[in-house]
């Protein structure tokens, strides 16, 4: 059993970096694809519109695996110091 639950977190710690790295790689695009100014061409800031979608998406699947991490590691919490 102990196996198994191992296995189940290490997949969620996997997931929650894959997903971490993906926010990290959006915010950094957004930062450089940033319209400065009135001068941003319209592709410009479709970009940017589309970027930013792809960022809250991925904030708001990084906040749910944040939860689950959080919840896994209080309910095996005991059974790990036994």
């Amino acid at each position: 059993m102990g196996e198994q639950t191992s296995d189940s977190y290490a997949r969620l710690l996997a997931e929650w970096q894959a997903r971490r790295d993906i926010v990290n790689s959006y915010h950094r695009a957004l930062r450089f694809l940033a319209p400065v100014s009135g001068a941003a061409s319209q592709r410009q800031r479709e970009q940017w519109h589309e970027l930013n979608d792809k960022l809250a998406n991925a904030l708001r699947a990084l906040r749910w695996l944040n939860d689950h991490m959080r919840r896994y590691e209080r309910e095996h919490a005991g059974a790990d110091s036994q």
